[in-house]
């Protein structure tokens, strides 16, 4: 089933080497959520399953760039 998501931002922050989630998994549900009408925003850092100075970066600029910030 495709999610109804038109109009809204999703930030997916990924890592090169996450066991728990591989590129091709974070391919594929960015392709899902862009079927569903989402506008996808793909960040990627060297790392494992865990949270990495470059996550907070690309999250602070995807906050940064939306609508009223």
């Amino acid at each position: 089933t495709t999610p109804a998501l038109a109009g809204r931002r999703v930030l997916i922050a990924a890592a090169t080497a996450d066991p728990y989630a591989p590129p091709a998994s974070i391919d594929r549900l960015a392709t899902v959520l862009a079927d569903g009408g989402a506008d996808v925003t793909t960040s990627t850092v060297e790392g494992g399953h865990d949270l990495q100075q470059g996550d907070l970066v690309a999250a602070g600029e995807w906050l940064g760039a939306m609508p009223g910030a």
